[in-house]
């Protein structure tokens, strides 16, 4: 049932996508006039086709140098290649991206863009047309123009990032441009008001429709709360309104970018995480099945192995999870617009100022590491670490979790565990001491005893490995003389084993006229005293 809902989930969410995404990355193309059309003023611009990048449908046109309002900076001799950095930065308009520039004439990516942005709102500023971007010469450099402001010059920089020569890429900036101002001369009519509220109202109608879907699939059939994808949702019609408005387009740009597309981004990562973690599971899982089938009764006889391949297991889950949680985090860092190589190169410091700071951390890492590599213990092991018994119920690289007898769960950090006491590794022993009266045959008590452990052995061939051990007399106490014998069994089975040996040899001595030691007083009483 968990598969299934999961599915389910996955579904929603990339039916959640593909229903919104579309509208967010949607342009608003401006209707084409016909070339023949004789209130056009302007040939129609064109977008490079795919196949021929900087192909242009518009012959590209040197105009003599026309008079600007801004000056143009000085032309510089391009930097060689070996010693240049790239910096490139997007040119928006009222937050659409039109092209992409790059450092120049001694202006990094961003001063450039800043100032190209700036004149292109003047030009829509000075008319009420549709504006038409020029080509021009100055001093043999191509130059972009518009009503009378100068744009931006192309130089063998620009050129020689964007692969092309530099009228082609003349030619191809005056396009998107043309374009970019069309676009934005559209949206400041009237038409185009009218034209986003509709868009707006049906953003709004299907964010409600699947805010109803959203609900019954996740409360009916799911039985989870859907509070988190029903945000999402409404984030993304919010964001899809202010963007259709540029007055207020800069809200949804920001919360597309440092919001919903981070969420989104987080929410498939997570997906996609514990969907391929799925396989590793099943692969180690067989891989430990088919081990087991192939050594046959060397696992069936030690049975422990059960422990230590759980144990391997969560380990190598436990390594590859991690790593792609860092792969999915710097993925996430990056939709956040944060600058890896800049974190990169200051992650020596910061590791070492947290090497500092988190020294435990690391020796209960390091520590953890050792234990699984000298196999000091598994999980469902018993073991004794310093002052706490009990049985191994969770481990991993920092803290290993044992819970005793009472049943409280002890955390111990693997740090501070120096010798362990594992009482169920490869195998166990009873350790069975009986005291008997002075007075009793103990050749006869001794026989008894081995008897009844092979008797015992018989009816549990499975968890006592081997015939008992007799030691003899053990020692000569106050009241009794006690008598050692060993047991070998499997490993964790020595207390119930030792359980039901003490029951038998009782029942035996008593059966025999044998009496089990306790401790006895004897008064003497003097009389003749006055």
């Amino acid at each position: 049932m968990n598969s299934k809902r999961k599915l389910i989930i996955i579904s929603i969410i990339i039916l959640f996508s593909i229903s919104f995404l579309p509208l967010l990355g949607q342009e608003m193309s401006v209707p084409s006039q016909s070339e023949n059309d004789p209130n056009n003023p302007l040939p129609s611009p064109s977008v490079h086709p795919s196949s021929k990048p900087y192909a242009t449908k518009t012959p590209l046109i040197l105009l003599p140098p026309l008079p600007v309002s801004t000056k143009m900076p000085d032309a510089s001799t391009p930097l060689p290649s070996a010693t240049r950095i790239t910096d490139e930065a997007t040119v928006m308009l009222y937050y659409r991206p039109l092209i992409k520039i790059y450092s120049d004439s001694g202006l990094g990516a961003s001063e450039r863009a800043y100032i190209l942005e700036k004149r292109l709102e003047e030009v829509l500023e000075r008319t009420k047309a549709i504006p038409l971007v020029k080509v021009n010469t100055v001093d043999g450099t191509p130059v972009l123009e518009s009503e009378g402001v100068y744009l931006i010059s192309i130089t063998n920089n620009d050129a020689s990032y964007n692969k092309t020569s530099v009228s082609q890429l003349a030619a191809l900036w005056r396009d998107e441009l043309q374009q970019g101002l069309e676009t934005a001369m559209k949206e400041k009519s009237e038409s185009y008001g009218k034209e986003a509220f509709k868009r707006s109202l049906i953003a709004v109608i299907t964010g409600i429709l699947l805010t109803v879907f959203v609900f019954i699939l996740w409360h009916r059939w799911l039985k989870r709360p859907s509070y988190l994808i029903i945000f999402l949702i409404w984030l993304l019609v919010i964001s899809y309104v202010f963007w259709v408005f540029p007055a207020i387009r800069y809200w949804g740009k920001g919360i597309s970018d440092y919001i919903l597309n981070p969420i989104l981004t987080l929410t498939i990562i997570l997906v996609i995480i514990n969907i391929v973690t799925k396989p590793l599971d099943m692969f180690i899982k067989h891989y430990f099945e088919l081990t087991e089938k192939l050594r046959g009764n060397e696992i069936t006889k030690d049975a422990r192995a059960a422990h230590r391949l759980t144990m391997y297991k969560l380990i190598i889950a436990m390594f590859f999870r991690t790593g792609l949680y860092i792969i999915g985090g710097f993925m996430f860092l990056k939709s956040l617009h944060v600058d890896l190589a800049t974190g990169l190169a200051g992650a020596g410091i910061i590791g070492v100022g947290l090497g500092l700071a988190a020294q435990d951390l690391l020796k209960d890492v390091i520590a953890g590491i050792f234990i699984v590599l000298e196999d000091q213990f598994a999980m469902g092991d018993v073991i004794r670490a310093g002052n706490f018994t009990g049985t191994v119920e969770d481990f991993n690289m920092r803290v290993t979790r044992i819970r005793d007898m009472g049943g409280s769960l002890i955390t111990i950090p693997n740090s501070y565990i120096r010798a362990v006491e594992n009482f169920s590794s490869t195998w166990s022993q009873i350790d069975l001491i009986v005291g008997v009266a002075y007075d009793t045959d103990l050749k006869k008590a001794m026989d008894i005893m081995v008897e009844t452990g092979k008797k015992l052995k018989e009816d549990y061939p499975d968890k006592i490995l081997e015939d008992p051990v007799m030691l003899g007399v053990n020692e000569l106490a106050e009241s009794s003389v006690k008598l050692r014998m060993l047991l070998k069994t499997a490993p964790s089975e020595q207390w119930q084993m030792k359980r039901e040996l003490f029951l038998r040899i009782k029942n035996e001595f008593y059966s025999k006229g044998i009496f089990i030691a306790f401790p006895q007083l004897t008064v003497w009483m003097n009389n003749d005293r006055n």
